[in-house]
């Protein structure tokens, strides 16, 4: 624990368990160690480097300072500089991260997560396609549905006019 004085607050105490640059480093020794790809390692790295950024420039240290209106406003900082995807991609691992926290029971007992009073930004999915496009691709389908039916029907008529002398020989024989 590390302490220190604030002038009209008195002592401030600060416990390493806490000190949010830790828990990082922390949660991703773990994600390592159960083998994640380095691809994704370096994504949450990246991500939650942000989130460090601007808990430094809220003099946020400490993961029991951190509430669900502290997310909120971090979210709307990153909106202003990213789209919805982005704001989404930059959401998912300091959500991983605080219910890490929380499964390793690193915070004292009665610790509240301030992420799970935060709902996920909005964004499109994959597979959300929105509805002119779905409709551009019900109408592509159709032309292709169409196209595959014209050349099914040709290959018919071309097998059944090869083969009808061979059939009605069959035919023959069968009677």
């Amino acid at each position: 624990m590390y302490a220190l004085k604030s002038q009209d607050q008195g002592l401030i105490t600060l416990s390493q368990q806490d000190y949010l640059p830790i828990l990082v480093e922390s949660f991703l020794i773990d994600r390592r160690s159960q083998g994640l790809s380095p691809n994704t390692i370096e994504f949450y790295t990246k991500k939650l480097q942000y989130f460090q950024k601007y808990c430094e420039r809220q003099a946020l240290t400490q993961i029991s300072q951190l509430t669900s209106d502290f997310i909120r406003m971090y979210l709307l900082e990153l909106s202003e500089a990213h789209n919805p995807g982005g704001v989404h991609a930059c959401f998912r691992p300091l959500r991983t991260l605080l219910y890490w926290i929380e499964e390793e029971e690193i915070m004292p007992a009665g610790w509240k997560n301030p992420i799970r009073r935060v709902k996920a930004p909005k964004w499109a999915a994959v597979g959300q396609i929105p509805k002119l496009r779905r409709k551009a691709a019900r109408y592509s389908k159709q032309e292709h549905l169409q196209e595959d039916q014209a050349d099914y029907e040709m290959l018919r008529k071309r097998m059944e006019a090869e083969l009808a002398p061979h059939m009605e020989g069959a035919d023959r024989n069968l009677s």
